[in-house]
């Protein structure tokens, strides 16, 4: 091969990043003339050295000393570079002086000037330049065709052959649309093919225009090669010493979206090339051993990371090209969630990036009242530097909600930052303030505070007032203050819009919605359609089906001894109630999961006296 030998060096940050120190040798120990290419993907770079194909090469790096470069013809290769710049323009000239200032992100070896799709990451505006080495036997003339979509050009020995501005339709150039008949002396020539992307995904190829017109992609066998090298071992300078090395893949990936915002999440494989036993350490805080590490990226950009072998350490950026990994996986399907939560659930409590706590919490938020909620709002809120109010929200909502089970005083200073940061945006806390009334009502039995809240926020509906006031009049058995409330309830402005019997259709439709939610999990939701139930029907406060469903609610929240209250209270204002078993059973439950254990075995025994034929739960 005219090429050589091409060498793919994993050197991963312990040599010189444009691979200026790579030193080749025989086996006999002779230097090999080399030529570098610089670095390609996965923190490696590329060298083409003039030696047989068959042959055994030595390369060494992290000298800091400057190799000779050969003078080998190039071997196929791409280059893509940022652009973000890249307003349309007619003038090549000023293409190419901006792109002589644009940003490498990356460049790999091809066989063929044929490249679609953006292999680096997942930025869209970009130049991309094919370049490689033609070889003529003999003086030709040669016609050849450039395919782009966007703007386009085509170079020969540096001198511009075939030229096109604006976008293309890519059919078009298929057909051969830009081309031209050129003169081709013997020898080697350099051919070189740029364009720039503008609102298209990245298409750029080179071809041979034939006579009459047809087009065919040039072969393999129009530019020089270079033979690939196969990586057979490292070896360091201590006898049987390692090498932190390393590789990765994309092995799978997870698309969603909250609202309008989209979120990407990448499954990514680590292995140590050397077989050993590394330290991974990423660039937000992530650390792992191991001779493999697996981890979820929870957004897209160049990641770094270092790792460490005894007193070696190497490192290099992860990068996400822009078409996915092959498979897909789906936040909807229960298995490849829980996947997800397995790996997430070992690097949420060491990430302190922001970006990555704050999309793992929107992950998180498809399972209400998710444990692993609390732990990625609390560190989002720790690291984040200037998050926004809606982010803040959604955290401390986060932490409010799904610390009430476990920990009410982490949830009630929760709500307190709630309750201030949303003063003068009381919009924004309307939705959510039954919640926390409820929360401090059944769960932290804090009722001056409740009943403040209920005196001075003017945004609360009058009928979630009403029914607050019942409850507190439950609790305390004040049965003049009930009936009281209870009239003032059925004659409220919203009942007299419409008949009973329709409101108790409508009512009964809606509590069919929440039992069902409560079955699949789907937490907030129920007791969204909970407080939509008993404004529709508030008499239903009073005939033990509100109570039941309610007591069933918090529950599933953890809030068992606010569930017991409920309970207890509606057994007690009327033991002839139609749905008394129901009540009792329920109760039976919550009493168990709460630990009280004579009150259940007292409440078992009642339930076998008064209803011999009832199933009772084990």
């Amino acid at each position: 091969e005219k090429g050589g030998v091409l060498l793919d060096l994993p050197i991963c940050g312990m040599g010189n990043p444009q691979s200026s120190d790579v030193f080749c040798f025989t086996e006999s120990g002779k230097q090999i003339l080399i030529l570098s290419r610089g670095p390609i993907l996965k923190n490696r770079v590329l060298i083409q050295a003039r030696a047989k194909p068959d042959s055994k090469i030595y390369a060494y790096f992290g000298s800091k000393l400057p190799a000779p470069n050969a003078n080998l013809p190039p071997a196929p290769l791409c280059e893509i570079y940022d652009f973000p710049n890249g307003e349309k323009t007619d003038s090549w000239k000023e293409i190419l002086q901006k792109l002589d200032k644009a940003k490498l992100l990356g460049r790999f070896p091809l066989k063929t000037l044929t490249q679609v799709g953006n292999p680096i990451n997942s930025n869209t505006k970009i130049a991309a330049v094919l370049t490689g080495t033609l070889d003529f036997p003999k003086n030709v003339f040669r016609g050849y065709f450039l395919s782009s979509v966007d703007a386009g050009a085509l170079f020969v020995d540096n001198k511009m052959l075939i030229s096109r501005t604006g976008a293309n339709a890519i059919w078009n150039t298929l057909r051969g649309e830009n081309h031209g008949q050129f003169h081709m002396k013997e020898g080697l020539h350099d051919i070189q093919a740029i364009t720039v992307c503008y609102d298209h995904d990245l298409m750029l190829s080179i071809g041979e225009y034939l006579t009459p017109p047809q087009v065919i992609f040039l072969r393999e066998s129009d530019l020089v090669q270079a033979s690939p090298a196969k990586f057979l071992q490292f070896e360091t300078k201590e006898k049987n010493g390692k090498c932190p090395a390393f590789t990765y893949d994309h092995t799978a990936y997870a698309d969603f979206a909250v609202g309008d915002k989209e979120y990407s999440f990448t499954v990514t494989q680590f292995r140590s090339l050397d077989d050993c036993e590394l330290q991974w350490e990423f660039q937000d805080g992530v650390q792992v051993t191991g001779k493999q590490a697996r981890r979820v990226f929870c957004t897209l950009g160049e990641k770094k990371l270092k790792t460490h072998y005894k007193k070696h350490t190497g490192g290099g950026i992860v990068t996400f090209p822009q078409s996915p990994p092959n498979r897909q996986l789906s936040v909807n399907i229960p298995a490849h969630r829980k996947e997800i939560h397995e790996i997430l659930k070992n690097q949420i409590s060491q990430c302190k990036s922001s970006a990555e706590l704050y999309a793992a919490l929107q992950f998180y938020l498809m399972d209400d009242l998710h444990p692993n909620q609390v732990l990625a709002a609390e560190r989002f809120l720790k690291y984040a530097k200037t998050p926004s109010q809606e982010q803040q929200l959604t955290a401390l909502l986060a932490i409010a909600r799904t610390a009430s089970k476990d920990d009410p005083k982490k949830a009630a200073d929760a709500w307190v930052s709630f309750l201030s940061l949303t003063e003068q945006s009381p919009q924004l806390r309307i939705p959510v303030l039954p919640e926390l009334i409820d929360f401090l009502i059944f769960r932290t039995k804090n009722i001056s505070a409740a009943q403040d809240l209920m005196r001075d926020l003017p945004e609360l509906d009058e009928l979630d007032i009403l029914g607050w006031k019942v409850d507190l009049a439950l609790q305390k058995n004040r049965k003049d203050t009930i009936a009281k409330l209870k009239e003032e309830l059925l004659q409220s402005a919203s009942l007299k819009r419409r008949s009973m019997n329709a409101a108790t259709a409508r009512g009964n439709s809606i509590r069919a919605s929440v039992s069902q939610r409560l079955q699949q999990g789907e937490i907030l939701a129920a007791e969204r359609d909970l407080r939509r139930w008993i404004r529709e029907s508030p008499q239903e406060r009073f005939n033990g089906s509100y109570p039941l469903v309610r007591a069933q609610l918090f529950r599933a929240k953890g809030w068992l001894n606010g569930a017991i209250q409920v309970l207890q209270d509606a057994i007690a204002q009327d033991d002839l109630l139609p749905n008394l078993p129901d009540l009792q059973l329920e109760l039976l439950v919550c009493l168990k999961s709460a630990g009280r254990t004579e009150e259940a075995n007292a409440l078992r025994e009642q339930l076998k006296r008064d209803f011999p034929n009832l199933p009772l739960p084990h």
